[in-house]
């Protein structure tokens, strides 16, 4: 009956006292000392081969979008953080969306994509995105290579021996030994490989937690990267214990997480045994996370201690957290909820607390409660997202506190259906799309790709970003599509995450923290003599290739500032800036990108939103497609009439930017960046939207004396065909992309695309916002013979 009073007595309680809390002004204070802006862009897939094209959206988060004008998006790879592609794309109202060619050129292995905007905090980037991705090869390589540790290090001796082996595409010895370059332990060395196409390596353990080999190959034009981590004897896992509410109190029963890791702080899989005063008093493991949950009863006079059953782990005790005397101790059986979570509060003496609901921005709940033994709480949820559960005393001071999942609902906020399930190659796919939810309107981005083409390992989605990833640290991947759909894996990380990135004591003293100065990334540049000296004059300068006609004045000193929104150039072609009254002087534009700077300062500190290890490679055939991916790459060029400027033409693109592909394409959206393609003839005609054009020519080549500047990108717009040209092959992994798709309830929005040449299971994938949530959904299509 007590207990039951209770409850009541709280459900009463929360709504009238809300207003009362007075610890209001403090979360004001914090919100606006502690930004929340996030962003998040949505890539139509995770694994891409050389000529294709990164198509994305993203969305910002922010307390002022307007400022946030530009989305900057670059190409890093993983290997030596080279940044190999970038480009700058217009914001407006918190969504950008863009598209990115991939160059033929570019080695396979492992990359990421670099995204921010034009907004900084003392001199960074305020909001930054990272996305992993492979790029694989569709071409076959020149050679194979494999890594292999043929003898792991043992506590006797502390060497790895590791051989690598390199042979021709079927499997032959090389006529040739290859180049190799590898680094381990801060070293780099030059090697080659011997007769055998082998190089046998001996390396000593090292005290790092992490012992990674990484190898660069190179046979004649063809290069390619490997690593591995390599194995230590015997270590010491890392294991971590998370009583609930914070503390483990004397004389009650206590809820306690489990966090176990490897040497590369992976989670890891165990059993482990609970002893207290040295007798066996609980078994526990911890599920693929790594992290597990038991009771105990603690008793302060005892000592308690866990001992791991695992062969690879040196016999360790791990003794839990000292026990105090007095507190509280907390119990939530389901931190993922809808509109009510129960709450077991336990103290080992009667107690007048008080009761926060909050997320550290506003207090959501905010009452009185007498605890004494064991209570069960029931109190109402009536938000969306992670809050924080906190029992203070009456000076406000913190006793105990517990993540929760408000709002959690199983309902699918929109239903995707398609007009089959199973189709043919190049056959219309019918898309319908509903909006389920309250909102009245949505904004998404639409994607379908071929299922291998999503690493599960890499992905990520709008809703798990701005619910967790972006709100907690060093999380391990949840295995699935959507993490915040996988039940056990968000149950299990709240288990473990009690408390904010932020603590209480920030928290009360944010009405003092100052509010650092806020800044924009510039473009700006100087005139110069061709000494370098500075210029004592105002010059003229304009522009060729953006979209709009820009002209400009430098000050007395011939410096400037570049404005970009009027730099906007179409997909993949080149901004050129020019001396208007050079005549005949020898003077030149330096130019100074601070989103170049940015580049290279982000590309040297990755820190990714989940934990993620080092990419290792262990055999190069895992960066090859799969056959039937490969036949557009491998098709020989048919030279046809229409090809007549085929052999007095240049290979590649011409100044602007422009190019004609093997099927008399110009500009074609299925081949940017193809060796085959070649530069196009003043006054010939080409294919364009399936009708022959007459190309005027390229002006700039005729122009001496620019400056390139990477100036605003317009994104190349996803070309949606039918393929009813049998003699062009059809082998793309990506059958539609569109963004800023509006999806309003009551009605039902239609899409329509086209099946390929590839066979396979494909996924659509639905994400973006609503007013007040976050969208994804996804459906499996088949394209069979």
């Amino acid at each position: 009956m007590r207990i039951m009073l209770q409850m009541i007595l709280l459900l009463l309680l929360a709504g009238r006292l809300h207003a009362q809390d007075p610890l209001t002004k403090m979360f004001q204070n914090y919100s606006l000392a502690k930004s929340d802006d996030a962003l998040f862009v949505h890539f139509d897939k995770n694994v891409y081969s050389n000529n294709e094209t990164i198509y994305f959206t993203g969305y910002l988060l922010a307390q002022d979008l307007n400022r946030h004008n530009v989305l900057a998006v670059a190409l890093v790879r993983d290997a030596d953080s080279l940044v190999l592609s970038h480009r700058k794309f217009a914001m407006s109202g918190g969504i950008a969306f863009g598209s990115l060619a991939i160059p033929d050129s570019i080695l396979v292995g492992s990359y990421h994509l670099l995204a921010y905007t034009n907004i900084t905090v003392n001199g960074k980037p305020k909001v930054v995105f990272r996305q992993p991705l492979s790029i694989k090869s569709g071409k076959e390589p020149s050679f194979l290579a494999t890594l292999k540790i043929v003898k792991a290090a043992t506590e006797q001796q502390k060497i790895n021996h590791v051989l690598l082996s390199v042979t021709s595409n079927e499997k032959r010895f090389l006529p040739k030994p290859t180049a190799v370059t590898y680094s381990y332990n801060g070293k780099t060395v030059a090697t080659k490989t011997d007769g055998f196409g082998q190089v046998a390596l001996q390396l000593p353990v090292i005290a790092a937690n992490q012992q990674y080999l990484k190898l660069k190959l190179k046979y004649e034009k063809d290069s390619s990267f490997l690593s591995i981590i390599l194995p230590k004897p015997k270590y010491s896992a890392s294991v971590k214990f998370y009583p609930e509410g914070g503390n483990i109190i004397n004389g009650v029963v206590n809820s306690i997480a489990l966090e176990a890791k490897d040497e590369h702080l992976a989670p890891v899989s165990l059993k482990a045994i609970l002893y207290e005063n040295e007798i066996s008093i609980d078994t526990i493991e911890t599920n693929s996370y790594g992290i597990g949950k038991f009771h105990l009863l603690a008793k302060a006079q005892n000592v308690y201690k866990l001992k791991l059953v695992h062969s690879q782990f040196i016999d360790s005790n791990y003794l839990l957290p000292k026990i105090i005397n007095s507190g509280i101790a907390l119990e939530i059986q389901k931190p993922v909820c809808n509109d009510t979570v129960v709450i077991i509060a336990r103290a080992n003496k009667k107690q007048n607390v008080w009761l926060r609901v909050h997320n550290f921005k506003e207090s959501f709940l905010y009452a009185p409660v007498s605890l004494s033994s064991k209570q069960s709480l029931k109190i109402p949820v009536n938000f969306k997202g992670l809050a924080t559960v906190t029992i203070t005393d009456s000076l406000n001071r913190p006793l105990a506190e517990r993540m929760i999942f408000g709002g959690y609902s199983s309902k699918q906020q929109l239903t995707l259906t398609t007009n089959q399930k199973q189709y043919q190659k190049r056959k219309k796919v019918e898309l319908n799309i509903k909006l389920n939810d309250t909102n009245e309107v949505a904004i998404v981005s639409i994607a379908c790709v071929q299922e291998n083409r999503l690493e599960v390992s890499k992905m990520n989605d709008i809703q798990s970003y701005f619910y967790l990833y972006n709100q907690l640290d060093q999380l391990p991947a949840s295995g699935s599509l959507n993490a915040l759909h996988n039940m056990e894996y968000v149950n299990s990380i709240l288990s473990v995450k009690g408390w904010r990135k932020y603590t209480w004591n920030e928290f009360i003293t944010s009405a003092d923290q100052v509010k650092p100065p806020i800044d924009s990334l510039k473009i700006t540049g100087q005139v110069i003599h061709d000494s370098d000296k500075p210029i004592k004059k105002t010059v003229s300068i304009i522009s060729l290739g953006s979209t709009n006609f820009l002209q400009l004045y430098t000050d007395n000193a011939g410096n400037f500032n570049l404005p970009l929104n009027e730099t906007t150039t179409p997909f993949n072609k080149k901004l050129y800036l020019f001396i208007a009254d050079k005549n005949g002087s020898t003077d030149k534009i330096k130019i100074s990108d601070d989103y170049e700077k940015q580049n290279l300062l982000l590309s040297k500190s990755p820190s990714y939103f989940t934990l993620q290890l080092p990419s290792t490679l262990v055999n190069s055939e895992e960066l090859k497609l799969s056959s039937k991916e490969k036949i557009l790459q491998l098709k020989e060029v048919t030279i046809t009439k229409n090809n007549s400027d085929f052999f007095s033409s240049k290979f590649g693109a011409n100044g602007c930017g422009d190019y004609v592909c093997t099927y008399n394409i110009l500009n074609c959206p299925n081949h940017i960046g193809d060796p085959k393609n070649r530069e196009p003839i003043a006054g010939q005609t080409y294919l364009v939207n399936g009708k022959q054009t007459l190309y005027p020519g390229c002006s700039v080549e005729k122009t001496q004396g620019y400056t390139l500047v990477n100036g605003l990108s317009i994104a190349k717009e996803f070309y949606v065909s039918d393929y009813k040209q049998t003699e062009e092959p059809a082998y793309f992994s990506t059958l539609y992309w569109n963004y800023l798709n509006k999806i309003e309830k009551n009605k039902t929005a239609a899409v329509e695309f086209y099946t390929g040449d590839i066979t396979g299971k494909f996924k659509i994938i639905v994400q973006g916002i609503s007013k007040g949530d976050f969208i994804y959904q996804e459906q499996l299509i088949e394209v069979k013979e």
